[in-house]
């Protein structure tokens, strides 16, 4: 109970009269966004994405103030959609093709994302030395499991296969004269298919019953594989988006019982994360590449797009209830509002071109008024 609130605590081991500390945590967080895309200054598709997570997680203390850690994000459920707006019927190329019909929508995915393995360090301990802040410095490595993401239909057409690879110029599983060997189908995939490397560091000062702090994080993504984002890369489509992250929050106390290790904490955090332009899965990525135009189908796109540079927004809370040595459990609930963007930029690389859209400004794709609510909720045993 002499430890750092929530945010900057680390998992202790050969600490006085605690010779080793294990926590066992299980999260389950519902994600639901909702955008507009646009192409050029016409709205034509309304964007719903919803996605349902379990987050189990293992922190093991090394020794003091120096934990290891291990997580499984685990997807539920993600179900994605884009119904048409006004009078649009399609995605449309500059020549009038249709790239894609609206509505649309592919195909539920679930499975395990990644599994991220972390260092954390107690750099200074405000409970050890109280001249200090309490300051927490991690990395973290996200290695994938699993299939990755693959462009998929949810109602394709007769003779027609869902997850068809992108050499796949008939979308029939089979290969047939003009296409590669390996074009059976694919599985639908729920990660990214990169390593990524995260480093982060957060510093607070508890003040009484107030405990203010700051942090900072980066997440680093490399396409491994055959991966969409791998071939891309390996197209000259560039390397994933950096993701840069800061934020600062305050934790209230306004109750504890030290005696019987209660507690209620209240976290309030506002968040800014700015994302670099790159090649990623963009909001129309199942539906350009599960096209069945031509001009998308000869050029053998996966559906990868050079997505603009955007920041996103984040206010939330959470309310975290220590109900004895042994059981802490916290609910959550945030909104984030990202900023507009485009989908599909116009480049040169091969990869991530979309000839049907050209660099007609007119003709390529956008995201706006883009919302994100999270529900969350944890539950951890401490050893």
């Amino acid at each position: 109970m002499n430890e750092p609130g929530e945010v900057v605590d680390v998992v202790d081991a050969f600490d006085d009269r605690d010779p080793f500390d294990i926590d066992i945590a299980l999260g389950f967080g519902l994600t639901s966004r909702h955008g507009t895309i646009v192409q050029g200054d016409q709205k034509i598709g309304s964007f719903a994405q919803t996605t349902a997570h379990l987050y189990p997680r293992v922190d093991v203390g090394l020794y003091r103030d120096l934990a290891f850690y291990a997580s499984l994000p685990i997807v539920l459920s993600d179900a994605r959609a884009i119904a048409p707006l006004g009078s649009a019927k399609s995605i449309v190329g500059k020549s009038g093709e249709t790239l894609s019909p609206l509505p649309f929508r592919p195909p539920n995915r679930s499975g395990a994302d990644y599994l991220a393995l972390g260092i954390d360090v107690g750099i200074t301990n405000q409970a050890r030395k109280p001249a200090l802040p309490s300051w927490l410095a991690g990395a973290e490595v996200r290695v994938p499991i699993g299939p990755s993401l693959h462009a998929c239909n949810g109602s394709p057409a007769t003779g027609q296969v869902s997850c068809a690879s992108a050499g796949d110029l008939d979308r029939n599983g089979k290969a047939g004269a003009g296409e590669p060997k390996n074009t059976s189908e694919l599985a639908p995939g729920v990660g990214r298919g990169t390593l990524g490397f995260e480093l982060h560091s957060w510093v607070s000062r508890r003040i009484r019953f107030v405990e203010p702090y700051a942090g900072l994080r980066g997440l680093f993504e490399m396409g491994l594989g055959t991966s969409d984002l791998a071939l891309a890369r390996k197209a000259g489509g560039g390397a994933p988006p950096v993701e840069v992250g800061a934020a600062l929050g305050s934790l209230f106390i306004p109750w504890e019982n030290r005696e019987h290790f209660g507690r209620l904490t209240f976290d309030v955090r506002a968040d800014l994360t700015v994302r670099t332009a790159g090649a990623d899965h963009s909001e129309v990525f199942d539906e350009l590449g599960a096209s069945t135009a031509s001009s998308i189908r000869t050029a053998a796109l996966t559906g990868i797009t050079r997505v603009a540079a955007f920041p996103t927004g984040k206010l939330g809370g959470n309310a975290i209830w220590q109900s004895s040595r042994f059981v802490k459990l916290a609910l959550g609930v945030a909104v984030a509002y990202a900023g507009d963007h485009r989908i599909a930029q116009a480049t040169s690389s091969p990869a991530t071109f979309i000839p049907a859209l050209a660099t007609d400004a007119g003709s390529l794709l956008g995201l706006k008024e883009s919302i994100t609510f999270d529900l969350g909720a944890r539950g951890v045993v401490m050893f």
